[in-house]
């Protein structure tokens, strides 16, 4: 969250909204799975509506994140396959819990595979942004999308 806020700072909108969202996604859903916070308890009589309201949740989600991703079409292909990666993780997660498929379950497995990949995207993302000419003998290409500018 704090990330993000640096971001809108800094006047990069979309770093700004990304950051700030899904910080608050952590926060939001850890809510969910945290006994201290009772959500879980008050469910317990009634488990497969507890399973259609997180699936649900994650549904809301996956809808923002795919939304998102349009937004990286004239970015860089790294990013855009971070967010597409993103949107199937959710996809997946949610199926799974609105579905009230048993824990282990293939959808549920999808997710978790998919989550991997995801976040090596993200970590290579991260490693593309921070190494530039002024601090490392390398800089990993991210693939340009849209269009390229002409001097």
């Amino acid at each position: 969250v704090i990330a993000g806020l640096l971001e809108f700072r800094n006047g990069n909108t979309f770093g700004g909204t990304t950051f700030c969202s899904y910080g608050l996604y952590w926060i939001s859903y850890s809510t969910l799975l945290i006994p201290f916070f009772g959500v879980a308890a008050a469910y317990a009589e009634y488990p497969d509506d507890y399973m259609t309201a997180v699936g649900t949740y994650l549904l809301a989600w996956t809808i923002f994140t795919f939304l998102m991703w349009t937004l990286t079409f004239k970015s860089n292909l790294a990013s855009s396959l971070l967010f597409f990666c993103l949107g199937l993780t959710y996809l997946f997660s949610a199926v799974s819990s609105l579905a009230h498929l048993a824990p282990g379950n293939l959808v549920g497995k999808a997710s978790g595979g998919m989550g991997m990949i995801t976040s090596s995207i993200a970590w290579y993302c991260a490693m593309a942004d921070l190494s530039n000419p002024q601090n490392s003998f390398f800089t990993l290409p991210l693939g340009q999308l849209g269009r390229r500018h002409r001097h």
